[in-house]
């Protein structure tokens, strides 16, 4: 991780001294008070969660409420839509442009609670729902094509879990990471990249021990090495010596924060409540592993009697 690490203080952090406590105080409350009224950003949200309703609305009033998305899934589709608008609405997008901590934050939301919660609701059928009937019967058609073994070749766990890395390496450069931070339009390219990934991330989890799908087993291990993978980054960024981004340095001290200080509160959000989450997915997959097994083992002693009762009895 050492070529990840930026190693030169520039100027502007040992020359520039801190906002006056008072203005701090003032631009704080301000700060605070910024919502992200982005049109984009509100358009593709609301998009999001009306195509969900309609989709809903259309599939329960043909099946019956609770039949083909339950209602505890409508409910994880709904919390992780919320959890999104937190992220990117709320003035926690506005102090991620100002601290490292807060901008982990969002990276935390989006990638460890929204994206989690949207895959286990699996929204996507819900969502064909709210097409017409005639576009959902070419959809389908269309998808029985060369689209199909594509698809799941991109969806290949390996492929998702080195997507997955990737990914979140390749926005932690300071290049990127820094530019995401000034630039609105690279900041949102960030945060659908982000949640984009960790949607298909917990899509693979969340459909392991299904037919043809990872086992639970296999689950397991995909779950565990990204942990340990994001772990090593956490601690990277924790543990090291000087700031990985200048920038943050700089806004730190603005707002009466140490440099140090920030960058290590942002690697022990990515660090704690990260694996913590993950550890919960590993726990989650070996509870149903185990349930599965013991479906099986009482499968199989029911077969076993019913083949003692049809077997004659043979008579001396």
């Amino acid at each position: 991780m050492g070529w990840l690490t930026v190693r030169v203080w520039i100027s502007p952090i040992e020359t520039s001294p801190p906002v006056a406590y008072p203005q701090r105080m003032e631009a704080s409350e301000i700060v605070w008070r910024t919502w992200n009224w982005e049109p984009l950003v509100l358009i593709s949200l609301a998009l999001m969660a009306g195509i969900y309703l309609r989709g809903l609305r259309s599939l329960w009033g043909s099946a019956g409420r609770g039949r083909g998305t339950s209602s505890w899934r409508a409910a994880a589709f709904f919390a992780g839509w919320a959890t999104i608008c937190v992220a990117v609405i709320s003035p926690l997008e506005a102090w991620s442009q100002r601290l490292f901590s807060a901008h982990m934050i969002q990276h935390t939301l989006l990638m460890m609670v929204a994206a989690p919660l949207m895959a286990w609701s699996e929204p996507t059928v819900t969502g064909l729902w709210a097409l017409p009937v005639t576009w959902r019967r070419g959809i389908s058609g269309w998808w029985r094509s060369p689209w199909e073994i594509l698809w799941q070749r991109i969806t290949h766990p390996a492929v998702i879990w080195l997507l997955y890395a990737g990914v979140v390496t390749v926005w932690h450069l300071p290049v990127l990471y820094q530019a995401a931070a000034q630039n609105n339009l690279i900041h949102n390219l960030e945060h659908v990249s982000f949640f984009a990934i960790a949607f298909l991330f917990w899509r693979t989890v969340a459909r392991c021990g299904r037919p043809g799908e990872m086992s639970y087993g296999l689950g397991i291990f995909f779950l565990f090495t990204a942990m340990l993978y994001s772990a090593v980054f956490a601690a990277a960024i924790t543990f090291s010596r000087s700031p990985w981004y200048p920038y943050y340095a700089f806004q730190a001290i603005q707002w009466g924060m140490a440099p140090m200080e920030d960058q290590q509160l942002a690697g022990s959000i990515m660090w704690i409540p990260g694996k913590l989450i993950h550890l919960a997915g590993v726990m989650a997959l070996m509870w149903n592993w185990f349930r599965q097994m013991d479906r099986h083992e009482q499968r199989q002693q029911i077969l076993d009697v019913n083949a003692g009762q049809d077997t004659p009895s043979v008579q001396p």
